[in-house]
């Protein structure tokens, strides 16, 4: 019975993925103090989770500006054993602004992206990469 149940929610989440259920499908959600990639109006930037607000988290960017931001609007960081070769993220370009790209090379330290805008590919910190589609 308990299996039909969850079947049934996780079936009903996947059309919908900003109503609540977003939750279901990723159920540890994001931790106070977790780095993050997180949208401030149009653009991306990296923040730290600092706490929730309803259905919304609470972020500290690196600005230290505050803000609310929807789930659909927070990436989790990339480990660097889980960024592969032709991955779409959202990675830090020189300065604490986060832009869309492909990874084009893995490194020691990085991963060269290669950005939408058709800007220079540049070789971005583990660390400051995050998934471009959510969970």
């Amino acid at each position: 019975m308990m299996a039909r149940l969850v079947k049934s929610l996780v079936a009903g989440c996947t059309a919908v993925l900003l109503t609540g259920c977003w939750m279901l499908m990723q159920p540890q959600g994001f931790e106070a103090g977790e780095q993050v990639a997180a949208k401030w109006s149009t653009q991306w930037y990296g923040a730290t989770v600092i706490g929730r607000d309803g259905d919304a988290y609470v972020v500290k960017y690196s600005d230290n500006t505050i803000g609310t931001v929807k789930p659909a609007d927070v990436r989790r960081l990339l480990h660097r054993r889980q960024i592969r070769v032709g991955q779409r993220v959202i990675a830090a370009w020189m300065t604490s602004t986060w832009y869309p790209g492909t990874v084009l090379s893995l490194a020691e330290e990085g991963a060269v992206i290669k950005w939408d805008d058709g800007s220079t590919p540049s070789l971005v910190l583990y660390g400051k990469i995050a998934a471009f589609e959510t969970p």
